[in-house]
């Protein structure tokens, strides 16, 4: 993060200012995403970290496993002031890794399944129930009802669905298969009849029904209207209040299981803290209902049930939350690995050629099993 993208939390920095005047924030960018840990790593060996970090999701493994991260439990075990009961479900596991409570969850990216209300009215499609979550089997029909050529011209105008072409994209379908990513020992699992199975479906949609766009499209159509339905992430609001799209957000999509994929931002103390009783106050503060007030009131997801959402003013954006908020019912952490950039980065590049046609997904599949865990092996 870098001071100008701070900006963002003006309002609610401002408001801990106020209940906290002792505490003073000096804020700077450490280095850049895929660099974060490495840098942090140096930092640590010259005696020069900061006292708080924001910890992406991609960044907990190497971060905790290099000893970089300070254990919460003390500070919230002896804190009679603090607790997590209003906190959304999932959210402590998810600031939990190797044992240790590494931060505290300051906000939420996560994904639901949103449409657009106006193209299944026009195409006579009987709107999902605000709130409900939808099957492998409901995606599919819907989408199949909203495909469209428009003009006339044999070419598709409007999608019926769009779920992604990334390793955070199929992540929630291997969820709803039933499946799980790592083993005990922390080797990848891709080659498994979930997978198999969540990516079979997915092709079926390019492929097979042709109701999701090929290889290369993206969210910014749906934003735009011009894909009916969709895997929405929580950080597309703005995009989407900025096109006046009529979205409508209901909960995650379900097969074997209900579940959808939290991406939590959290902050966390270093081991090198300076001053231990200020920096627990500022991130006590960040996870009160106050605070997560204004992580509503920017449009992104916050860390508590009990956040006054209903006061919004903006009736959409209200609605936009509580599907989100929803879709955390049944929601599970990123799951965390040592690999994770490594990981994602072989994923993304070596399923093109499934997506494309070009290659059956089962032998992509084990091929990046296979390699991936050759490397997580070498270096255990």
């Amino acid at each position: 993060m870098t001071p100008d993208s701070w900006a963002q939390y003006d309002p609610q920095m401002n408001a801990m200012k106020e209940a906290l005047p002792h505490i003073e924030l000096d804020v700077f960018r450490i280095a850049a995403h895929s660099d974060y840990a490495a840098h942090l790593t140096l930092l640590a060996a010259t005696g020069d970290l900061p006292d708080i970090l924001q910890v992406p999701p991609e960044q907990v493994a190497p971060l905790v496993n290099a000893g970089i991260l300070l254990d919460l439990r003390p500070f919230m075990n002896a804190d009679s002031g603090f607790a997590t009961t209003n906190w959304l479900p999932g959210m402590l596991d998810a600031v939990t890794y190797q044992r240790i409570v590494f931060g505290v969850p300051a906000f939420v990216n996560t994904y639901a399944y949103a449409y657009n209300a106006d193209i299944l009215m026009q195409r006579g499609v009987h709107a999902p129930a605000a709130g409900s979550w939808i099957s492998w089997d409901q995606i599919r029909d819907i989408a199949r009802k909203t495909t469209y050529d428009n003009s006339g011209d044999g070419v598709v105008d409007i999608w019926g669905y769009f779920q992604g072409f990334t390793f955070d994209s199929v992540l929630p379908l291997l969820f709803q298969a039933g499946g799980r990513l790592y083993d005990e020992r922390m080797l990848i699992r891709l080659n498994t009849p979930e997978m198999n199975e969540a990516m079979n479906w997915f092709l079926e949609l390019i492929h097979v029904y042709k109701v999701h766009p090929p290889l290369g499209a993206s969210i910014t159509q749906f934003n735009q209207g011009k894909i009916a339905s969709a895997r929405l992430g929580s950080t597309q609001a703005l995009a989407i209040a900025a096109n006046k799209t009529p979205v409508r957000v209901t909960a995650g999509g379900f097969y074997r299981e209900r579940s959808e994929v939290a991406y939590v931002t959290s902050f966390a103390m270093t081991t090198s803290v300076r001053n231990k009783e200020a920096a627990w106050e500022f991130l006590k503060w960040l996870t009160t209902a106050k605070s997560q007030w204004y992580v509503a009131e920017r449009g992104r997801v916050p860390i508590r049930r009990d956040v006054a959402i209903h006061q919004l003013p903006d009736a959409w954006m209200r609605d936009f939350l509580y599907g989100f908020i929803f879709s955390l019912e049944h929601g599970q952490s990123y799951p965390y690995h040592l690999y994770s950039d490594v990981i994602t980065r072989t994923f993304n590049e070596d399923i093109k050629p499934v997506f494309q046609g070009s290659r059956p997904a089962q032998a992509a599949l084990m091929q990046m099993e296979e390699k991936l865990n050759a490397l997580i092996r070498e270096q255990q």
